[in-house]
C-alpha cells in the first residue's frame, strides 16, 4: 500500500500534506455522519433529497422484487433511475439490514477524493500549495461532504467521476490500452449512476483521437475505441431493458420531467410573477383539471406515458417566453457557481431554526422586477437569512479565482499539462450545460459533480495572487519575518 502511494506521491516533501488532506477530510466527514445519523437517525439524518427514492429502489432490488420502487405488489418497473447507486444500496442492505452503514463507507471512500484532487492539481501545476490548497478545499467543502455521505448519486459519483480524471491524466501521460479500459468502465458505471456522463462519451472519444497529437495515429484510434466500446457495452443493456419496459431507448425517462417541472416551471414563474412553487402548482394542477392525471401531484408524471404530454407542453412554454427562458438560463449557470446552501443545510440537520424567506428568492425576484427587487427583498435580510448572501459573496471570489487560476495554468507548463486543464475547463462546462434543465429549480448540489475540479482553479488562483502579494512586498520592504 506505502508503495502504491509513492508511486502516486513520489516526492517525499508532499506526504505530510497529503496525509494532512486525508485525515482533514475524513474526520470531517465522520463528524457529519456521526452527528446526522445520532441525532436525526437513519432515514431523517441520512435520506436528504431523492433518498427516499433510492431506498425503496434498493429494497426491492435486495428482497428480489426487481428494479422497482413500488412498495406492495405488483411491483411496477422504474425507469427514472439509473440503477447504479440503487445497486450499491442494495448491497449494503443485503449484508448487513440498514443503510446507515453505506452512508458509513461513502465517508470513508471519499474521503480520498480530496487526495485525488491534490495529486491532479500537483500535475497540472508542479506546486504542492496549489496542490494542498485544491486538496483542502476539496475536504471541507460541506456541499460535497454532505451530498457524498447521504443517500444520493453525489455519494459513489463524484469518487468516479474524480478517478476517471485521474486516469485519463494518467492515459495522456503514457497512453496504453489497460488505461483506456479503466477509462471506459469508470465512465460506464459513472453513466449507471448519474446519465449525465453517457452524454460525454462521444466527445471523450474525440478528444483521445484529436488531442493527443504527440501518439501515433493508429494508438489514438485504438485506446479511443476501446474506450468507447467498453462505456457503450456496460450502457446499452439497461437502456435496452428501458426501451423494453417502456418504449423509450435511454439511461433514464427523467429529463422530460426535469424539462416540465423545473425548467419550464421557472420560465413560467418568471413570466407570470409567480414564486416557482406556485408555478409548479399551476402547471401540474393543469394537468389534473385537464384529466391526465388523477391529483395534483408531481409524482404521478413520473409514468413514462406522459413523456409525449411533457415534451409538448414544455416546448410551447419555452417558445411562448423566449425572454425569460434566455434570462432563467443566465441565472442557471450563474447558480450552479454561486449557489450557497449552507443555511438549508444548517436548517435540515436542525442545527437552526427554519429561517424567514421570501417568497420569492431575489435571483428570481430580479427577473420580474429588476433592480428594484432588493426593495421587496430588505424586510428578509437580517439574522440567519444573510448567510446565504454572505457566503454567496465567497462564491462570487471563488468564481473570480477560478478564472484567474485557469489563466494561470493555461498559459504555463507543458503541452500535457494545458491539454488536462483545458480537458477539465471543458468537463465542467459540459456538466453545466448537462445540468440546465435542473439547475433551474436553484440549488447548489448540482455544482457537486464538477465542484472538486474547479477546486483545482480556485486555488490556483488563489496562490498566483498570493504569489504575486508576496513579490510585491518583498519588494516594497514590506514583507516581515
Amino acid at each position: 500500500m506505502s508503495r502504491y502511494f509513492s508511486s502516486f506521491f513520489p516526492d517525499s516533501s508532499t506526504h505530510r500534506l497529503v496525509a494532512a488532506v486525508f485525515f482533514i477530510a475524513l474526520i470531517f466527514r465522520l463528524a457529519i455522519f456521526g452527528y446526522l445519523y445520532f441525532t436525526l437517525g437513519e432515514y431523517h439524518g441520512l435520506a436528504w433529497v431523492d433518498g427516499s427514492q433510492y431506498v425503496a429502489l434498493a429494497k426491492n432490488i435486495a428482497s428480489g422484487n426487481g428494479f422497482s420502487e413500488s412498495s406492495v405488489p405488483p411491483f411496477l418497473p422504474h425507469t427514472l433511475r439509473t440503477p447504479g447507486y440503487p445497486w450499491f444500496l442494495a448491497a449494503f442492505y443485503g449484508a448487513f439490514g440498514n443503510f446507515w452503514s453505506a452512508s458509513l463507507a461513502e465517508a470513508v471512500l471519499n474521503s480520498f477524493v480530496p487526495l485525488f484532487i491534490f495529486w491532479l492539481a500537483l500535475k497540472l501545476s508542479g506546486n504542492s500549495r496549489i496542490a494542498f490548497v485544491a486538496g483542502l478545499l476539496t475536504a471541507v467543502d460541506y456541499h460535497i461532504a454532505v451530498h457524498t455521505l447521504t443517500l444520493n448519486t453525489e455519494s459513489i459519483f463524484v469518487f468516479l467521476a474524480v478517478l476517471s480524471a485521474v486516469f485519463i491524466f494518467r492515459y495522456i501521460e503514457k497512453p496504453d490500452i489497460l488505461k483506456a479500459t479503466a477509462i471506459g468502465l469508470l465512465f460506464g458505471f459513472g453513466a449507471l449512476t448519474r446519465p449525465l456522463l453517457y452524454y460525454a462519451f462521444v466527445p471523450i472519444f474525440i478528444f483521445f483521437v484529436f488531442a493527443l497529437r504527440s501518439i501515433e495515429w493508429r494508438r489514438r484510434i485504438a485506446g479511443a475505441a476501446c474506450f468507447l466500446l467498453i462505456a457503450f457495452a456496460i450502457t446499452i443493456p439497461w437502456m435496452y431493458r428501458n426501451y423494453r419496459v417502456s418504449g423509450e431507448f435511454t439511461l433514464s425517462t427523467l429529463g422530460w420531467f426535469n424539462m416540465y417541472t423545473r425548467m419550464a416551471a421557472m420560465v413560467q414563474a418568471a413570466a407570470s410573477h409567480q414564486s416557482y412553487t406556485e408555478s409548479l402548482q399551476v402547471l401540474v394542477g393543469g394537468l389534473n383539471e385537464g384529466g391526465y392525471i388523477s391529483r395534483a401531484d408531481e409524482h404521478e408524471l413520473f409514468d413514462v406515458k406522459f413523456i409525449p404530454l411533457l415534451r409538448e407542453r414544455a416546448i410551447e412554454i419555452l417558445k411562448a417566453h423566449p425572454r425569460e427562458t434566455l434570462l432563467v438560463q443566465i441565472n442557471s449557470v450563474q447558480t450552479l457557481f454561486t449557489q450557497d446552501d449552507l443555511l438549508y443545510i444548517l436548517n435540515h440537520s436542525h442545527l437552526l431554526p427554519d429561517a424567514k424567506r421570501p417568497p420569492i428568492p431575489l435571483s428570481l425576484l430580479v427577473m420580474q422586477k429588476g433592480v428594484s427587487a432588493w426593495r421587496d427583498m430588505l424586510p428578509y435580510l437580517k439574522g440567519q437569512y444573510l448567510i446565504p448572501y454572505l457566503m454567496r459573496v465567497v462564491w462570487i471570489v471563488f468564481f473570480a479565482l477560478a478564472v484567474l487560476g485557469v489563466w494561470s495554468l493555461a498559459r504555463s507548463g507543458e503541452y500535457k499539462q494545458k491539454v488536462m486543464t483545458w480537458f477539465l475547463v471543458a468537463l465542467i462546462g459540459f456538466i453545466v450545460v448537462v445540468s440546465l434543465p435542473v439547475s433551474a429549480s436553484l440549488n447548489a448540489r448540482y455544482r457537486i459533480p464538477f465542484a472538486p475540479f474547479y477546486f483545482i482553479f480556485v486555488a490556483a488562483g488563489m496562490v498566483h495572487i498570493f504569489g504575486r502579494t508576496h513579490k510585491l512586498a518583498l519588494k516594497t520592504g514590506t514583507h516581515t519575518v
